[in-house]
């Protein structure tokens, strides 16, 4: 299984002017992942470092080399040493 895509996504909060984040990842396979973001002042900014950071992302094995969340580790770890 391979992410194909990383979808950050902003919407109105409804809260004084404050938006929501979510994240929508895709697999090779059709399953479809959601998660969210929290930042009420920052939530635009946040979407656009999960997309530069979703780059490296896309053709991974979202559970690792042993299909499960260990690999995350890694590959956060990476994108924090790369920048």
């Amino acid at each position: 299984m391979k992410i194909t895509a990383i979808e950050p996504i902003t919407c109105e909060s409804g809260i004084g002017g404050r938006d929501w984040l979510f994240v929508k990842i895709t697999t090779d396979d059709g399953i479809i992942g959601w998660g969210e973001g929290y930042d009420w002042h920052a939530a635009p900014a946040l979407a656009e470092a999960i997309r530069v950071v979703g780059r490296d992302l896309i053709g991974q094995d979202p559970g690792g080399s042993t299909g499960s969340a260990a690999g995350c580790g890694t590959r956060g770890e990476r994108a924090y040493r790369n920048g």
